[in-house]
């Protein structure tokens, strides 16, 4: 009985702490808008590889400071889409837009808009928190820091 205890325990323990998605790297990228008052940002990519596929595995939220992200879709093999398969690379791409004195939704009409000022699930040490579920139990991935590419001035 004891050992069937154990092996219970471990299993749980391997269920919520084994990842199903590999880091690869995380970037983030400044930019500022051309014209005045159009507003800038920085672009946030999260390159991933997953160990099974997209009907195990939801990929659902990110928690940078005060601010949180909702994905639905993801970009596998230069489309976006929300399904990936074993060993794809799923590229997760979001902006935090800062408005210009303009506000004009034309400026980032294909940009995340669905931001939301969420509460992480706990604290962490990091710049962000992935969020995730595999089999219906969420699971999360810590992302340390983001490399930093150089900043786009668009003209």
């Amino acid at each position: 009985m004891k050992n069937f205890l154990f092996f219970l325990l471990f299993l749980d323990t391997y269920l919520v702490f084994s990842q199903n998605l590999t880091l690869l790297k995380a970037t983030s990228q400044s930019w500022t808008g051309g014209h005045p008052g159009t507003g800038s940002g920085t672009y946030y990519c999260i390159y991933l590889i997953p160990n099974r596929n997209s009907k195990k595995i939801v990929i659902d939220s990110i928690w940078m400071k005060d601010k949180g992200y909702k994905f639905d879709k993801f970009i596998v093999k230069n489309k976006i889409t929300n399904e990936f398969k074993k060993k794809d690379t799923i590229i997760l791409k979001f902006n935090d837009y800062k408005p210009g004195e303009y506000n004009n939704p034309v400026y980032y009409e294909n940009m995340d808009t669905t931001i939301k000022i969420i509460t992480p699930p706990f604290e962490y040490k990091g710049e962000a928190l992935l969020r995730y579920f595999s089999n219906s139990i969420s699971k999360y991935i810590i992302i340390e820091k983001f490399e930093i590419l150089e900043p786009l001035a668009f003209p």
